[in-house]
């Protein structure tokens, strides 16, 4: 019994097991529906590859080396085409193939896993593929571990075919492993288990797409990410280390060992997922942008322990940040010729500062111009996009360190900045002394050396410095006046009015200031600097102003480059000096033209005589430069054997002529072009070219038949149309019997040309086939040149000043784009420059106000003179600003009869609103005798000067620089310590209580008591120094028992001199008294009735002293001042 029990059980465990492998390698058809996706269209053209096109999809299964699948797409309503790639640890190994709605056969010459390449949706369409498959004994099904999957059922499975590969899967990548490295998966070094891995993996991937930006739910397309996963493998055949490439991201090895380990490598891969045109500009990024991602992670992940184990923030980065201040500051050399960790550094320190929210807001705004049309990605270099958007989400400016480590950034999104009132911010490199940046950097707790900060992060060290500030002008008159301002976005540090070349600035707290624009009163400037940097004791900047001028915005580069894109040659053309510069450049631009002509520039006059001529062959070059005067007319012809190699302001130039003709024009240069018009077997039918140096189209009818079977039938017609859309040349040319002929036709800008013909394939601008299926072609002659279709004439003079006009959103400041923009209109021809003043006269209007908007006038002297009837003086000031006197006259007698109120008014106040001197002139009454009077005045006091008839009687003038000085009914002036500075008058302070003055010589001061009978008096009389005091016998108020009222008058010293206490009922005896008063002297009175029985008066005047219930006025050299009320 108990054999037979044994043999049962041996039964069942070989029955088990080959059962087992029954299920797993009997043949059997498996159906598999494939996801789909929507294609994220503007993804794509934002360049974001972030393992799009990784995705795909297993079938479950490891095919043997020459084995065969076979496999259909059963779906018939799904019509797009199914692809697949066959995935080993070795490229070269792997294969594609295609899948069909019939049965087909698909094998791999190596053993492989099968992927099917997830389809991506642009229809709409919600249709799947749905596969097919026979699985064949002779194959293996695929060990796959998900999350909180069953570790120990995945390794059995992997153990007992004795796989070759295994696969982990996340919703966010997938890692197929090879047989190598199981082991290693099996004990992980760096993880707990698989599922610490996917963890890991899933972190980096969800960190970086919310650094980019990105989410699931976005409303914008260009900002909403995709559910599709990265793919990671071994491959032997691959490149570098690691590479990330548009359908993987692997070690370069038939082992991935590297992503089992936590390390730098797969941050830094999956990183290129997150990059973006912006890569390839002026200053290169590549592998570097993606560091951002991997550094980012390593901080979030490891804490403070980045530190010291972080790749980037780690030990090493003291010995990179000098090497990155050795290429900055002492070197002297832009970001551009940066190495990549010095690049890595800037760009760390600005997102460090700006923040994890604007950097993701930058790369969703810059996806946004991504998905614009006309796009180019050299209009929006990486520092000034970068700049743009980190300002608009945290209003800081970060241009002063991007201009210090001299990235490449528009004059306009510098102005942008600066006129939206964002603080500056700068590398402490360049606002804390050498000597105390580690200090401060401890005390501040920055992360590095050359961290970025604002101004009030480093106010608590307490670091002040001097600021030399030399204005370098050619007309220094121009500015004199103006005010120099520094700004920490909307706080104003210094004010300063220009009275010198050298402006001094003491104890400036260290920072990093905004000099808000100096606008001439004449001409236009661009200042070369826009912020001060305070760091040392004594610190020094030069600010050169160089005049705006129209010719800044047509005026061309043009880069002849050569072998591996070496500057081979430039040309610059300055049209304001009526100049271009040739610069030959290499030294072998091309070895393989050596002893031969590579590219050759040549400029030829108004009668086409070559006056300049430089061949320049492929090897032994001599460099050089060479200044040529041109003028309109001209013509710049540039030959280049490899005319894809030429550039135009920093683009590529659209042809295959190697011949390039430029015509230098009133308003800049015009580029010829040849339309070629081919017809049957590719003769040449026609041709246009035009010629703008003489303003004309030359239309040339070149075969007799251009093509047969359009006999007795129009093949193509040339129509030139004026700017009224009139004809003035029209040619229908049929198939055959054609009359040859060359026809010069004048044009100018407006004119249209249109190009008809039945096979446009056949027509070529510059040798190049035009890109289109219309019929009929419709060009635009311009400044510049054609124009066609809707293309963009973005060289033309016109497109720039629009395009200028568009990046002012104020109403205010923009002065240096305002002025640009002032100074093409000027070049134009006289007609069209009337017509942009008018079109552009909101934009200009605040430029224009500002130039006559002068406030501050320097000078030591300045007169006023009011004229009245028969334009004769009645009043002047004289101002002597070195002695700080007004000298005041008035004429006896009526300053104009027809005026019945006040013709005018002069008014002179301290620097806290008193009245010092103020007087209404009634046009028909008359003044006293002649007055001659004298006043103090010194910085800070005020002149007020209204007249009826300003226009033409107000007389305001420099004596010193006869200066006249704009007059209108009502002028306020401040006195400053450099002349005079107009002001509103509402600007004008009113004295607080405790600052109250009054300027007089002659005050009376009364008490009135029962039935406003005056019981005492005190006549003062400051010129003579002497208080005289009345008291009338009797009581002064019978209703009042106690005290009702007081005096008191005290000396300079505080001696009283004269106290008594008025009783209400309580007679007094008569008295009269004269006082020694001084100035010092304290006059105090206290009276019950005070705001209806207590008068002080100006006796000159007449204007009343304030009064309360006590007052304590003291006696001053030029009157009295209020010290106490109450």
């Amino acid at each position: 019994m108990r054999k037979i029990i044994g043999m049962c059980v041996i039964l069942l465990i070989l029955v088990g097991v080959y059962s087992y492998k029954t299920d797993v390698q009997a043949e059997e058809v498996v159906t598999k529906e494939l996801y789909t996706l929507v294609k994220p269209v503007a993804l794509d053209k934002a360049g974001l590859s972030r393992g799009i096109y990784h995705d795909r999809q297993d079938l479950g299964i490891i095919m043997p080396a020459g084995e065969e699948l076979e496999i259909r797409q059963v779906n018939p309503n799904y019509k797009d085409t199914v692809s697949g790639r066959f995935i080993t640890a070795d490229s070269k190994e792997d294969s594609t193939f295609q899948i069909t709605s019939s049965w087909g056969k698909i094998k791999n010459n190596y053993t492989a896993v099968p992927f099917i390449y997830t389809s991506f949706r642009t229809d709409g369409s919600k249709e799947k593929p749905v596969l097919e498959y026979r699985v064949t004994n002779k194959m293996k099904k695929l060990p796959i571990y998900q999350a909180n999957n069953n570790e120990t059922a995945f390794f059995q499975l992997w153990d007992s075919q004795d796989a070759e590969y295994g696969l982990v899967l996340s919703d966010k990548f997938q890692m197929i492993v090879p047989k190598k490295d199981k082991e290693l998966l099996r004990k992980l070094k760096d993880f707990k288990n698989i599922d610490d891995v996917i963890s890991y993996y899933n972190q980096v991937i969800t960190l970086y797409c919310k650094l980019d930006g990105l989410s699931l739910d976005a409303k914008e397309d260009y900002n909403r990410d995709i559910a599709t996963k990265f793919f990671i493998r071994a491959n032997k055949s691959g490149g570098g280390y690691m590479y990330y490439g548009n359908e993987d991201t692997a070690e370069n090895n038939d082992s991935l060992a590297g992503w089992l380990y936590k390390g730098w490598g797969p941050l830094h891969e999956i990183g290129h997922g997150f990059q973006g045109p912006f890569m390839s500009g002026e200053v290169s990024l590549g592998e570097i942008w993606n560091n951002i991602y991997a550094a980012s992670f390593e901080e979030q992940y490891m804490g403070d322990a980045v530190f010291q184990k972080g790749t980037i923030y780690g030990t090493s980065l003291k010995a990179r940040t000098n090497e990155m201040i050795q290429l900055w500051k002492v070197d002297n050399l832009p970001i551009s010729k940066w190495n990549g960790s010095s690049k890595e550094q800037t760009l760390m320190a600005m997102k460090e500062k700006a923040g994890d929210e604007a950097f993701a807001y930058f790369n969703q705004q810059y996806r946004k111009l991504t998905s614009q049309a006309n796009f180019n990605p050299s209009d929006y270099p990486i520092f000034q996009v970068l700049n743009k958007f980190y300002g608009e989400k945290t209003k800081f400016d970060f241009t002063p360190f991007t201009d210090s480590i001299k990235a490449p950034m528009s004059n306009v999104q510098k102005e942008q900045n600066r006129n939206k009132d964002y603080r500056p911010v700068a590398s402490i490199v360049d606002v804390i002394p050498d000597s105390k940046r580690e200090s401060a950097k401890q005390q501040l707790k920055l992360k590095t050396d050359i961290a970025i900060v604002d101004n009030s992060q480093i106010a608590s060290l307490g670091l002040k410095g001097n600021v030399t500030i030399n204005l370098d002008i050619a007309d220094f008159k121009d500015i004199k006046g103006k005010h120099l301002k520094l700004t920490d976005g909307e706080k104003i540090v210094k004010d300063v009015i220009i009275t010198s070349p050298t402006i001094k600035l003491d104890n400036l707290p260290n920072g990093v200031y905004t000099i808000a624009d100096i606008v001439g009163n004449t001409a236009n400037y661009r200042m070369s600097e826009h912020y001060v940097f305070v760091k040392d004791a004594e610190n020094n900047l030069k600010i050169t102003f160089t005049k705006i001028s129209g010719y800044d915005l047509v005026d061309r580069t043009i880069d002849i480059l050569g072998c591996d894109y070496i500057q081979a040659g430039k040309l610059v053309t300055d049209l304001k000096n009526n100049k271009v510069t040739i610069d030959i450049i290499a030294e072998t631009p091309h070895p393989r033209y050596a002893n031969k002509v590579y590219y050759t520039v040549e400029i030829l006059n108004e009668k086409q005589e070559t006056v300049f001529k430089k061949a320049v062959e492929g090897t032994n070059v001599t460099p050089g430069s060479y200044s040529v005067t041109v003028k309109p007319g001209y013509q710049i012809k540039i030959v280049h054997d490899e005319p894809s190699l030429l550039r135009e302001n920093g683009k590529s130039i659209p042809t295959f002529n190697k011949t390039m003709v430029y015509t230098i024009t009133e308003v800049g240069i015009a580029i010829d072009r040849t339309i070629d018009i081919l017809g049957c077997n590719y003769v040449q039918a026609g041709k246009l070219v035009t010629d703008f140096k003489n303003n004309k189209v030359i239309v040339e009818i070149i075969s007799d038949t251009p093509h047969w079977r359009y006999a007795n039938k129009v093949y193509y017609t040339v129509e030139i149309l004026d700017n009224k859309q009139q004809t003035v040349f029209k040619k229908d040319i049929e198939g055959t019997n054609v009359t040859t002929g060359s026809y010069p036709v004048a044009v100018k800008p407006g004119y249209q040309i249109k190009i008809v013909h039945d096979e446009p394939v056949l027509l070529r601008e510059n040798g190049a086939v035009i890109p289109t299926s219309n019929k009929t072609l419709l060009y635009t002659v311009t400044q510049t040149g054609l124009l066609r279709g809707e293309e963009v004439d973005s060289s033309s003079l016109n497109y720039k000043i629009a395009k200028l006009a568009e990046s002012i959103d104020s109403k205010n400041g923009y002065y240096e784009t305002r002025g640009q923009i002032l100074e093409g209109i000027n070049i134009l021809p006289e007609e069209q420059k009337q017509e942009f003043l008018k079109q552009y006269q909101d934009i200009l209007q605040p430029l224009l106000d500002k130039k006559a908007d002068k406030t501050d006038f320097i000078g030591d002297d300045f007169q006023f003179s009011l004229l009245g009837l028969s334009n004769n003086k009645f009043a002047s000031i004289d101002l002597d600003l070195v002695n700080n006197k007004a000298k005041l006259w008035v004429r006896n007698g009526q300053p104009h009869v027809y005026f019945t109120n006040a013709y005018a008014t002069i008014q002179l106040k301290d620097e806290f609103g008193n009245v010092i001197y103020s007087q209404d002139y009634i046009g028909n009454i008359s003044n006293p005798a002649d007055v001659n009077k004298t006043f103090d005045m010194k910085p800070g006091y005020y002149i007020s000067v209204m007249h009826r008839e300003a226009d033409d009687r107000l007389q305001m003038k420099n004596t010193g620089s006869n200066e006249i000085i704009p007059s209108q009914t009502e002028n306020h002036f401040k006195i400053t310590a450099t002349g005079l500075q107009i002001v509103k008058k509402e600007d004008i302070p009113k004295p607080t209580e405790n600052q109250i003055k009054y300027y007089g010589q002659q005050y009376d001061i009364a008490l009135y008591g029962l039935s406003n009978n005056k019981f005492a008096s005190i006549g003062l009389d400051l010129a003579n120094k002497q208080a005289k005091l009345w008291v009338r016998s009797g009581q002064p108020h019978v209703y009042f028992q106690d005290s009702y009222a007081t005096i008191k008058i005290e000396d300079a010293t505080g001696n009283v001199i004269f106290t008594k206490d008025f009783l209400g009922n309580v007679a007094n005896t008569e008295l009269n008294k004269t006082l020694p008063i001084e100035s010092g002297s304290l006059i105090t009175i206290m009276h019950r009735e005070a705001v209806d029985r207590l008068s002080i008066q100006d006796v000159t005047t007449g204007s009343k002293l304030l009064v309360k219930q006590t007052v304590t006025y003291k006696v001053t050299s030029t009157g009295l001042h209020l010290i106490a009320s109450k």
